[in-house]
């Protein structure tokens, strides 16, 4: 069977898409400390309108398809933002980093009264060295940004199917784990989507089926 690559645009895409349709979970499998300050009966903000304006220099060069910036109302008052990168194209690994730095500055300038954690989902073969830390240095200014980050290929399948009955979202992860294993096989490729339609119609998110194969 031929090898049919998704284009980075679409993957993309598909991350956006489940981020937004399954943000509480997504909250709740990587944030779960701050998960339990969020007020989920108010509705989340999608804030990509005002994301654009604030990098639209970026928009023509592709640097923001795979951004996602979220407001949350906390219960104990005040917002909180969350910004998701999903990363799979692998290209120049310093000019990566320091963009993480200014995606985060640019969005506190933007927003000094909020608080705002972000997240790198390494989504590809090819991951920098020290991941999570953008470092500057030149005469003695020094200047280090540290950032949260999951690497998909180092995650463990059978975590990823026991986590995912309780949690929708480690399922998409576990999606993502697959496209990475599959690349280069197009029968164990096929084999792996008939397994992910298993794993949602035992679980409690048979609806997830066309969005997780949109993965693999």
């Amino acid at each position: 069977m031929r090898k049919t690559k998704l284009p980075f645009s679409d993957f993309d895409a598909c991350w956006k898409r489940a981020i937004e349709a399954m943000h509480e979970a997504f909250m709740h499998y990587f944030f779960p400390g701050l998960s339990s300050q969020i007020d989920f009966s108010k509705n989340v903000r999608f804030l990509d309108k005002e994301y654009q304006k604030l990098f639209a220099d970026w928009e023509k060069k592709g640097w923001t398809a795979g951004d996602k910036l979220l407001e949350y109302q906390l219960k104990g008052g005040g917002k909180h933002l969350v910004l998701v990168h999903a990363e799979a194209h692998g290209g120049d690994q310093t000019i990566f980093k320091e963009q993480q730095f200014i995606r985060f500055y640019r969005i506190r300038d933007k927003h000094p009264d909020k608080m705002l954690t972000q997240l790198v989902i390494y989504t590809g073969k090819t991951v920098p060295p020290e991941p999570g830390t953008y470092y500057y240095s030149f005469e003695c200014t020094i200047n280090t940004h540290q950032f949260n980050t999951c690497i998909v290929k180092e995650q463990d399948r059978q975590a990823l199917e026991r986590r995912g009955k309780e949690n929708p979202f480690a399922l998409v992860m576990l999606a993502a784990f697959e496209h990475i294993e599959t690349l280069d096989d197009g029968e164990r490729r096929r084999k792996t989507k008939i397994r992910l339609i298993r794993l949602c119609l035992e679980s409690p998110f048979r609806k997830m089926i066309g969005d997780l194969l949109n993965f693999v």
